[in-house]
């Protein structure tokens, strides 16, 4: 874990939409929970924005090769991306993070093992603040009956996925409230979506 950081991000002014965190390791389901949540909302009228994973519009190295460049531009292009998604509120309700900062700092941790972590304080700093600027968050666990869906970036070892779902756990702890995720899609779905409805003032029947 970070020492010596807290959060203190003030977020009042974002009041027309919700900016949602799905957090986790890689290859357990956060993708399609989002779609699936998305069509959902958007089938009851409630338009929603999806934020793509930072990591899948880069060509830095990545997982067990990520040091402090790669870290450094991830977590300046995903706040970029989400200070721009506050425009959106006037036309999207829901503003979905396909992982977000957290998952980034989580890859920071393993590359500490490594001595290859962010060296800029400040920017780890600020990081760390905007942790606290998600309305809500979900941290999506590993399903080990669920193997690694391989594409070309996701590391195929099963016990990398563990180590990465240990550290999203851990950073996961700097989030204002982080929910944890049941594990089957169904329930997620039903889930997430109540939640939402909730923090947007909708009944369940919306």
């Amino acid at each position: 874990m970070y020492h010596g950081c807290a959060p203190t991000f003030d977020h009042q002014d974002r009041v027309t939409s919700l900016k949602i965190l799905i957090t986790g390791a890689y290859s357990t389901g956060k993708s399609t929970l989002i779609a699936v949540v998305s069509k959902s909302l958007e089938s009851s009228g409630i338009p929603v924005f999806v934020l793509s994973d930072s990591s899948r519009e880069i060509n830095f190295p990545l997982n067990r090769e990520q040091g402090h460049d790669t870290t450094l531009w991830l977590l300046s292009w995903q706040i970029s991306k989400e200070r721009l998604s506050k425009s959106l509120g006037a036309s999207y309700r829901v503003v979905f993070c396909d992982r977000g900062v957290p998952d980034i700092l989580a890859h920071d941790l393993e590359a500490r093992r490594r001595g290859q972590e962010l060296q800029s304080e400040i920017a780890l700093q600020a990081a760390l603040n905007w942790c606290c600027s998600y309305d809500l968050s979900f941290l999506s666990t590993i399903d080990e009956t669920i193997p690694v869906q391989e594409d070309g970036v996701r590391v195929a070892d099963p016990s990398y996925r563990r180590l990465m779902g240990e550290f999203a756990a851990q950073t996961a702890a700097y989030l204002t409230t982080c929910q944890t995720l049941p594990l089957a899609l169904e329930d997620r779905v039903t889930f997430v979506r109540s939640r939402i409805l909730s923090a947007l003032g909708y009944s369940e029947g919306a």
